[in-house]
């Protein structure tokens, strides 16, 4: 839509704060990997809409976190991903808990994993 601004959103996040607070918050780049989450149970998933989180980002997590928060950080196995990942963790880390997920396959993106794959990777945190 005219005058949007990705870098200042985070897709579902108005869904995503109406969950637990003890469950972990999970981040994404993309919107189908958040409605692919949701659709496995995972309903406390956000898209950054792209792999670079701007300081917009940091501070609605901030706003929505505290420091006994958890996040999980699960962006795609592609360049992208792969070289914001660690700058993405360590800006997070200073507000909350990170726990990141590397795709062991090159192109792996969330939306491309079966139910039994999110399971084993996010492990029980529905």
């Amino acid at each position: 839509p005219p005058n949007f601004k990705k870098l200042q959103e985070l897709f579902n996040l108005d869904r995503a704060i109406k969950e637990p607070a003890d469950k972990p918050l999970v981040i994404v780049e993309g919107f189908f990997d958040v409605i692919k989450l949701h659709q496995h149970g995972y309903r406390k998933t956000v898209a950054l809409m792209g792999s670079f989180l701007s300081p917009a980002h940091v501070e609605l997590i901030r706003q929505h976190t505290t420091h006994q928060s958890h996040v999980i950080l699960m962006l795609d196995e592609d360049k992208g991903g792969q070289d914001e990942r660690g700058r993405t963790a360590a800006q997070l880390s200073k507000l909350c808990f990170v726990r990141t997920i590397q795709f062991e396959k090159p192109g792996t993106q969330p939306e491309h994993l079966s139910a039994d794959e999110v399971a084993q990777m996010l492990g029980g945190v529905l």
